[in-house]
């Protein structure tokens, strides 16, 4: 088999070595990894510290100067738990430390005991510990050396605890692993352990790989147990499997042994699917890699390696090499995979031929990738003739897929023709409410056709199990012919009311695109919620042009509280455009988070006819000099005067300033400086005209005719 068809792939994700790790740590008792997020070692020299190595980012390692006996990083988050003995006492003190916040959370003596080891683990090295996803199940693994006869071979222990009977039972086994299985036939999930052993009992070696059910429900269908051999190589007579993990994605048991073989097996069946040599160094440390259905091993060579399934080629493999169709269909099934399509289709045509109606239905349910989910397969049930007093196949077909999850289109139009001619319209909202329809136009016409739902209860169901279905539901209400059933504004409330705010903007940017007139409240209303909460996200909208008759005024508010100064400029800029100039005096007065410089610049360039806006921007903020200028250069004296007159006098001295050295008829200065009389600053304004020269010149002649700057002012 050419390594590219394999159906399980192998990659080396780093080495710890090139990121620092010396090899004296790579070992069992150094280096942790609790989950496919975060690998934690413990080093000793120089100095004690703690590497934390996420995976996200393995070329930057976060080291910590920390001394511990063990250290595990969270399987989540960056919360960091450390086991030591602190000076003075003989107990192990437990510390837990967020390292994002750099603070210690709790800190504990050993907690409360679990069990007592049995008398199996005695002198053993714990290699292992793991509980199910209930917590009502333990597990310990322990390691001792060989027997006499066979000393190379290490003896592997487990101890299984229920903590509901609170009773042990010891078993011979190096590796094991929980997982949960539905059993064909239950509602309800069964917790299952799984454990390779390697055993020599009088020169006689027996490898075993056991799949058995913990707890069963009664009353309801069961786990048979199961158990297979684990074929090791004649040269790997004294290798034994030192973890194990299952894919709950594919429901795969991978078993792992200590020279680096790596076992495959299917959970259902414990059916051998792959064995191979994934690492030529010792592996000592594994972790579920959950999110592709794999594992990560690192072996002591300081290699982390990933292994997945190759998805493409895993049921090829299984119905080609191995030549068990039955496990390929139902690894296709499980795992949603290619390559059983044609296998499938055969198992289908061949139940509907023996009128296996249910198990044709059931099959077509879990169809990898949805191939027997068309309207040829409706139309197959459709074509049985129904028996007196016995349920349509169709309806079975639908009953079972209502019970695995969502209709698709086709499918929730054709079981709603049906429901709307039995006048069963409970049915239907029900369905909608629980998200098991798909909706669309033509189911959409169908409903209406048929009667008329409350709408507004069915959103109000949908939004408080799925925010997103919520989303779909009431915009596909939004494209209903004759017009949405809800008004827009109700749908809005109800997301805010729960505080979906990206929800509720999700579906005002959709239904608001044409941009019209009689929508200005909604694109206020969208605008005003992100401003307040997701400024960002406004920015965004209001960057993107696509609203034009929105609440200038209050959006611009809106944008000065939340510190949009670029947003703030450009509602200056189009109000200035627009001949709003009372909004552009009004803002350039209150508002403080505009660019004071920009913003002068632009009203300068912009030439309005009233100088007001300037006159703000510049007197707020220290332009008075080019304020002057401006508006003398401009010829409005008035807003001149105005300004020393009646806006701020106390600056009258730098604008005589400027007006001197605009070179500005002395005429208009000396009746500038009469018109503000006693709110002149004296000190000022003769520092003004010191700079020029021209004290003299403030003295008030004696006669109208002569002039304020006498003849040696020239």
């Amino acid at each position: 088999m050419a390594a590219a068809n394999a159906p399980i792939t192998m990659k080396e994700v780093l080495t710890l070595p090139s990121i620092g790790i010396n090899s004296q740590f790579i070992t069992f008792t150094n280096v942790t990894m609790e989950s496919d997020k975060y690998i934690c070692v413990r080093e000793t020299a120089p100095q004690n510290s703690v590497v934390i190595i996420d995976m996200n980012m393995p070329s930057q390692p976060l080291r910590r100067p920390i001394t511990a006996d063990s250290a595990l990083m969270n399987p989540n988050t960056r919360i960091l738990a450390l086991k030591a003995q602190l000076p003075g006492t003989t107990q192990d003190h437990l510390q837990i430390f967020n390292i994002e916040a750099k603070a210690k959370m709790k800190s504990h003596q050993m907690p409360e005991q679990m069990f007592d080891r049995t008398a199996n683990l005695a002198s053993n090295q714990i290699i292992n510990y793991r509980c199910d996803p209930s917590e009502k199940w333990l597990v310990l693994i322990g390691i001792a050396p060989g027997s006499p006869e066979r000393p190379q071979l290490v003896k592997g222990n487990m101890q299984l605890f229920s903590v509901d009977q609170q009773r042990s039972q010891a078993l011979e086994a190096h590796a094991a692993s929980f997982a949960s299985f539905r059993v064909p036939g239950n509602d309800k999930d069964s917790i299952l352990i799984s454990f390779a052993s390697k055993t020599s009992n009088a020169g006689q070696i027996t490898s075993k790989l056991h799949v058995i059910e913990l707890g069963a429900q009664p009353g309801k269908p069961s786990f048979s147990k199961k158990q297979a051999d684990l074929f090791f190589p004649p040269d790997f007579a004294d290798d034994f499997p030192v973890a194990m993990q299952i894919s709950h994605k594919f429901s795969l048991i991978y078993v792992i042994t200590k020279l680096g073989l790596l076992f495959v097996y299917d959970l259902e069946t414990a059916t051998a699917v792959y064995r191979n040599r994934i690492s030529p160094d010792p592996i000592f440390l594994t972790s579920e890699a959950s999110s592709v259905g794999g594992f990560y091993s690192i072996n002591r060579r300081g290699q982390v390696l990933l292994a997945t399934v190759n998805e493409t080629t895993l049921v090829p493999f299984v119905s080609g090499q191995l030549n068990n169709l039955e496990l390929a269909v139902n690894l296709a099934k499980r795992g949603n995979l290619p390559g059983a399509e044609n296998l499938v289709v055969q198992r289908f045509q061949e139940l509907f031929a023996q009128t296996k109606y249910k198990e044709a239905a059931e099959l077509a349910a879990e169809s990898p990738q949805g191939i027997l989910r068309t309207p040829d397969t409706v139309a197959k049930f459709q074509s049985v003739p129904v028996q007196s007093g016995q349920t349509p196949p169709l309806l079975q077909y639908f009953g079972t897929l209502l019970t695995r999850g969502k209709l698709n289109a086709f499918e929730s139009l054709e079981l709603s023709r049906l429901v709307v001619n039995q006048n069963k319209k409970n049915l239907l909202e029900n369905w909608l409410a629980e998200d098991k329809l798909e909706c669309s136009e033509e189911l959409g016409d169908l409903v209406k056709v048929g009667y008329t739902p409350d709408y507004l209860f069915l959103l109000q169901t949908i939004l408080r199990s799925d925010p997103q279905g919520a989303v779909n539901f009431a915009l596909m209400m939004s494209q209903m012919e004759g017009g949405c059933p809800v008004d827009y504004n109700t749908i809005t409330d109800l997301f805010l009311q729960r505080n979906m705010i990206r929800e509720a903007t999700a579906f005002l940017l959709d239904v608001l695109k044409p941009n019209l007139p009689e929508h200005a409240f909604l694109q206020t209303k969208v605008l005003e919620i992100n401003l307040v909460t997701f400024p960002n996200v406004a920015d965004a909208i209001l960057a993107n042009g696509m609203f034009s008759h929105y609440d200038r005024p209050r959006i611009a508010q809106l944008c000065e509280k939340a510190g949009l100064y670029m947003r703030a400029l450009q509602y200056i800029e189009a109000a200035a455009k627009t001949g709003q100039i009372k909004e552009v005096e009004r803002v350039t007065r209150e508002s403080n988070f505009y660019d004071p410089e920009k913003t002068k610049n632009f009203l300068m360039e912009a030439k309005l006819p009233d100088a007001r806006p300037l006159i703000n921007v510049c007197d707020r903020f220290g332009f008075v000099p080019d304020l002057t200028h401006y508006l003398y250069s401009s010829n409005m004296l008035r807003y001149i005067e105005g300004y020393v007159q009646k806006v701020n006098p106390g600056n009258a001295p730098l604008v005589v300033g400027q007006l001197l050295d605009d070179e500005c008829p002395e005429d208009f200065i000396k009746g500038l400086i009469l018109s503000v009389r006693s709110l002149l600053p004296v000190e000022p304004l003769v520092e003004e005209c010191e700079k020029r020269y021209l004290v003299h010149c403030l003295k008030e002649p004696a006669s109208p005719t002569n002039s304020i700057f006498g003849a040696s002012c020239e």
